[in-house]
């Protein structure tokens, strides 16, 4: 599953919009699913450990549209994430791993975590990374911050260096300044320093006005406004 194709071919969506056409695509096929024999066999015992705590639902997908299900399948859901094995069949792991982007899936980040570090797929990795973005606090910093620096997972975890700015530390500022020089996470590494209201971020973003990227400047342009209203007089 593609999902990482604009940042590949120089077009110049934000941050924000690329993660919002992902999720619209990926919602649209996921919806279309229900009409495999394979779907509705790799989800079926996921679907009946649902029933089974008052969750009846036709396909995972339908979870979104009753924010009570949702909720209730939350701890089912973190079990079977755990429990498949690899990436699991047919991308079930990843569509169980999207549910979980959502802020009352407290308790999800130790399993998404252990999911994106295993993963070899990386629509199942940027699926937990993003998670793992919605969720982030600084309960989970040190595991957080060592995701964001680590350059050997490439664009899987742009979600995650997106939220660095929700970590509130002097760790997460060094680590989005350390992925600025990182094409695949730049623009999330700009949005993040603009929301860190940190101004000795200024004069490393000052240069990024001038990228040959048309949306690389428009975020710094973003982030630099944003930090210069708190050194205003």
């Amino acid at each position: 599953m593609e999902i990482f194709g604009s940042l590949r071919s120089g077009r110049t969506k934000s941050p924000r919009a690329e993660h919002d056409e992902a999720v619209r695509k990926i919602r649209k096929e996921l919806l279309e699913q229900p009409t495999r024999p394979e779907y509705l066999a790799t989800r079926r015992p996921v679907l009946d450990d649902l029933r089974r705590v008052g969750c009846d639902v036709p396909t995972l997908e339908h979870l979104k549209a009753d924010i009570k299900l949702w909720k209730a399948a939350v701890p089912v859901l973190i079990e079977w994430l755990d429990r498949l094995e690899g990436d699991g069949p047919d991308n079930l792991k990843e569509e169980i791993a999207r549910l979980l982007a959502a802020k009352f899936a407290k308790g999800a980040e130790p399993a998404l975590i252990r999911t994106f570090i295993a993963a070899q797929n990386p629509g199942l990795k940027w699926a937990a990374g993003n998670s793992l973005f919605v969720l982030a606090s600084s309960k989970f910093a040190g595991e957080l911050l060592a995701i964001a620096r680590d350059r050997q997972h490439g664009t899987t975890r742009q979600m995650v260096v997106y939220g660095l700015w929700k970590l509130k530390s002097q760790q997460a500022y060094e680590a989005a300044v350390d992925c600025l020089d990182d094409e695949g996470v730049r623009l999330h590494a700009i949005y993040a320093l603009g929301r860190m209201k940190n101004p000795k971020a200024i004069p490393l973003l000052e240069p990024l006005l001038n990228s040959e990227r048309a949306g690389v400047r428009r975020e710094t342009k973003k982030a630099l406004e944003r930090l210069r209203k708190i050194t205003a007089p």
